[in-house]
């Protein structure tokens, strides 16, 4: 994230200079009208573009909270560094901008994710900022680079564990209370489901070839597939797919349209698929248009 953000700084300061060099005309307070007169002009106006505007203006409201009352000192600033090469003003600027991300309320943001999966875990951002400035000047720490990889490597496979076995009860939950409408129906397998529609048509067998549309949703409310979408009906035989899909279209009637709550054991269980988390389960608005062959 910080070297993410330090990227697109430093591309701002480099970009934005260059664009104002452009010829320009009609320029009054807050609008300036470039004349693009060759390739030079036209490149640099693209990168400044692309750089600033909209995009720019949103990451300083979200990480640094500024308004549109800063932008005039921002960009005053930005022109001054794209001209710096003082090595101690440059020192003294990227410090300065470093320790910005390393504000309160950035790195509580930032570690969010990690805190979730585990409340016990807390960072002493004094100390933090210590030992960044002793890596500068000593010769001798505690920890050499591979003991910090290796503690690092660590903790992150602890904290996914721990986000995952959270994931995987969310899940667990959710079927559990589901199960308990009214409307839905549980099979013995754990399929749940729900009858939007009655189709009235011949119900398929697990060779028959069958035409459906369906979108699939994750508990969350994510969509992470969708025929609807792409316009065209999806066409197989209910033993290609999961067994939930499987189970569920050779008990659906023809017309029929069903919202079905797969399981992780009848779809992708551990290994997930794609946007698909492991242990997930799948929600989707089946629709049975009928039995191709």
């Amino acid at each position: 994230m910080i070297k993410k953000l330090l990227i697109i700084a430093l591309a701002c300061a480099v970009c934005v200079p260059l664009a104002a060099k452009g010829k320009k005309k009609n320029e009054k307070e807050g609008d300036k009208t470039f004349v693009l007169a060759d390739r030079t002009d036209s490149l640099s106006y693209c990168l400044g573009f692309a750089n600033g505007g909209m995009m720019l203006k949103e990451r300083l409201r979200q990480d640094f909270g500024l308004d549109s009352t800063q932008y005039a000192t921002f960009v005053k600033e930005l022109s001054k560094g794209a001209e710096c090469s003082d090595p101690k003003k440059v020192a003294k600027v990227l410090g300065f901008y470093h320790g910005l991300l390393m504000r309160k309320d950035r790195m509580d943001k930032m570690l969010a994710p990690m805190f979730a999966a585990d409340t016990t875990l807390h960072v002493d951002r004094g100390l933090l900022i210590d030992v960044l400035q002793a890596s500068f000047t000593n010769d001798s720490m505690q920890m050499d680079a591979k003991q910090v990889n290796d503690y690092m490597s660590g903790l992150q496979r602890e904290l996914q564990a721990k986000a995952m076995d959270r994931y995987k009860a969310d899940n667990e939950a959710f079927l559990a209370d589901n199960a308990r409408r009214d409307s839905v129906v549980t099979t013995a397998s754990g399929l749940q489901y729900k009858v939007l529609t009655a189709g009235t048509g011949p119900v398929p067998s697990k060779d028959s070839k069958v035409k459906v549309n369906y979108r699939g949703m994750t508990i969350d409310g994510k969509e992470f597939d969708s025929s609807y979408k792409r316009g065209v009906p999806t066409e197989f035989t209910p033993q290609q797919v999961i067994k939930g899909w499987a189970e569920a279209l050779t008990m659906m009637p023809v017309g029929s349209r069903w919202m079905i709550y797969i399981p992780q054991e009848l779809g992708y269980g551990s290994r997930g698929a794609g946007p698909i988390k492991p242990y997930s389960t799948l929600i989707f608005e089946l629709e049975l248009l009928e039995i191709v062959k």
